[in-house]
């Protein structure tokens, strides 16, 4: 029931934006995980991102090859 539930109030936690992601081409090879991050994914949620390309973090990754990242325009708003 909704008796259960406190009132959410934290206007951090209200106006959350969802993420947006964007399937960027890498330009120049390298290792997954140095790809993100140079596509400003956080350190900490390399994991992640690396689960979502269906890789593992040290994978190489050829010039032309497509990632998924974070749009960072869509995070802005």
């Amino acid at each position: 029931t909704a008796d259960g539930y406190r009132r959410l109030n934290d206007a951090n936690k209200i106006n959350v934006k969802p993420e947006r992601l964007k399937i960027v081409t890498v330009s120049k090879g390298g290792t997954l995980s140095t790809l993100l991050r140079a596509n400003g994914i956080p350190s900490d949620r390399i994991e992640e991102f690396s689960i979502l390309n269906g890789m593992k973090q040290n994978d190489q990754v050829a010039s032309g090859s497509k990632i998924k990242v974070v749009d960072k325009a869509s995070s802005r708003q």
